[in-house]
């Protein structure tokens, strides 16, 4: 079972390799099961560490300043993802700073080099 964190540990950190499904992924319907499903299939064959990525709060409300009804708690969530057996599962913050960043440097620097 995956363990849930606010950073990357450093064990996971140094792993050779990482791929990652990034989402809300909140009350995880089949849409959402697929990509999961499959990003950890990928990983497996690849023999990297397979990561659960999502927000501890939902973009919208820093964007949008109210966050749509959600189906399921945050505690939930976390539980459905490392119940598809994530090697971890990585809370995000989600704030005014991270509202700015452009969409290519998040992919290029957080996901890219900072995974």
């Amino acid at each position: 079972m995956s363990r849930h964190f606010e950073s990357l540990p450093e064990g996971l950190r140094t792993a050779p390799g990482r791929i990652a499904a990034l989402g809300v992924f909140d009350g995880v319907h089949r849409g959402h099961a697929r990509i999961l499903e499959e990003a950890i299939a990928w990983a497996r064959e690849a023999r990297v560490v397979a990561l659960a990525m999502t927000f501890a709060t939902h973009p919208d409300a820093v964007i949008r300043g109210e966050s749509p009804r959600l189906i399921v708690s945050l505690a939930r969530r976390i539980e459905i993802l490392e119940s598809f057996g994530f090697d971890a599962t990585l809370l995000l913050p989600f704030n005014e700073r991270w509202s700015r960043i452009p969409a290519r440097r998040f992919a290029e620097e957080f996901l890219g080099r900072g995974l």
